[in-house]
């Protein structure tokens, strides 16, 4: 991959995900993102890295040999539509960032059976059993993230009313800020640089001028 514009399709959207979670996770209250939302920048992150990566590169040269720009389209295109498929269930999601990990099921519990029925505790999250409705609560303590998912009989309208409610609930919590953030910007911000660095300090010119200006510094 000797392309600068390749370079930047390929770590941009990475990087720029990496930034997002850091602003998700920064400040003193929760942040509640869709879950669909939450996917699709996780794919973009991912699929700009697999398509024009160096394992997109493989697979270009493997598929056309000489690939162009029509090729890098048929890739992305197919990437597109397995995300597309994979996406459907995001739609049930939820993803809460930068909350309590031990409080974020108790108002969960709170918000459901205040507002959405009468739903009892199961072992990954709570039930009704009348609804035939339920949700999932998958939570990361280390990353400070839970995952909330709806299933049974109408799983979007639960997690539609389920995010409705709890963006007021959630505003009024508060917690100190994360010292992941700071990890994550300063990810970002290698991930974009690092390998933009050297690309141009692969250049015969630039390490020329390099050694120009090295020399001009030391007196020589």
């Amino acid at each position: 991959m000797s392309n600068p514009i390749l370079y930047a399709l390929a770590f941009g959207p990475l990087g720029f995900y990496l930034w997002m979670l850091a602003v998700l996770q920064s400040g003193t209250r929760p942040r509640l993102v869709s879950g669909l939302i939450d996917f699709t920048m996780l794919a973009f992150a991912i699929g700009g890295v697999l398509a024009f990566g160096p394992f997109g590169d493989l697979i270009a040269r493997l598929l056309f040999r000489k690939p162009d720009w029509l090729d890098r389209f048929v890739i992305v295109s197919a990437l597109g539509l397995c995300a597309t498929v994979l996406a459907r269930k995001a739609l049930h999601r939820i993803v809460i960032y930068h909350v309590d990990p031990e409080g974020i099921r108790h108002i969960v519990e709170e918000v459901l059976n205040s507002r959405c029925g009468r739903f009892v505790p199961t072992l990954g999250g709570f039930e009704d059993h009348e609804q035939r409705l339920g949700v999932h609560i998958d939570v990361t303590k280390w990353w400070d993230c839970a995952l909330i998912e709806a299933y049974g009989s109408n799983p979007e309208g639960l997690i539609q009313q389920l995010r409705d409610e709890l963006k007021p609930k959630l505003r009024g919590t508060a917690r100190k800020p994360s010292q992941l953030s700071h990890v994550l910007y300063v990810a970002s911000i290698l991930v974009m640089l690092i390998p933009l660095a050297n690309l141009f300090l692969s250049q015969p010119h630039t390490r020329d001028v390099l050694r120009v200006l090295l020399q001009r510094l030391r007196g020589g």
